[in-house]
């Protein structure tokens, strides 16, 4: 796998040796250009997205995405707005972790750091215009005794549930 130079992307993607195309198509997998997204692929009515540390996980219902997703510019964007963004906490579509379909070049990062960086991308995404100063850190609350993203945005302070 190598890193892109994207000159005038943010965030930099990784491209599939020819090797791993083959492993990851004979996996029945589409390979994409991206900084946290693998690969799609569709099972009946699935979506099964593979990410770069090789966790593989399926989207039910969700696979009439696949030809947008394909399409988007930004295929970690696209999984954020479509699939794992929460709406009043719950995730827009239900998903489970279905296995690994593991690569000898794949990042050592655990699926909770991938989707933690995909959320902080998401907020830089959302606060990238705002000029005042954006603090964030991790509380524990105890009356619901839930540990919660404590985010303040020029003295505006919001709380979101780590789910």
């Amino acid at each position: 796998m190598q890193r892109l130079q994207d000159k005038n992307r943010k965030y930099k993607r990784w491209r599939h040796s020819p090797k791993e195309k083959l492993h990851l198509q004979n996996q029945g997998l589409q390979h994409v250009l991206s900084s946290n997204v693998s690969a799609i692929g569709r099972v009946d009515e699935d979506l099964i997205v593979r990410f770069h540390n090789g966790s593989l996980y399926r989207y039910p219902g969700s696979g009439w995405m696949m030809e947008d997703m394909l399409n988007s510019n930004s295929k970690g964007e696209f999984v954020w707005d479509n699939l794992r963004g929460r709406i009043r906490g719950v995730h827009k579509v239900p998903y489970e972790k279905i296995g690994k379909v593991p690569l000898p070049q794949d990042l050592q990062m655990t699926d909770e750091e991938i989707f933690a960086d995909m959320d902080k991308r998401y907020i830089e995404n959302l606060t990238g215009s705002i000029t005042a100063v954006i603090a964030e850190e991790m509380v524990f609350n105890h009356k619901l005794g839930v540990m919660m993203d404590k985010i303040d945005i020029g003295g505006v302070t919001v709380y979101r549930p780590i789910v």
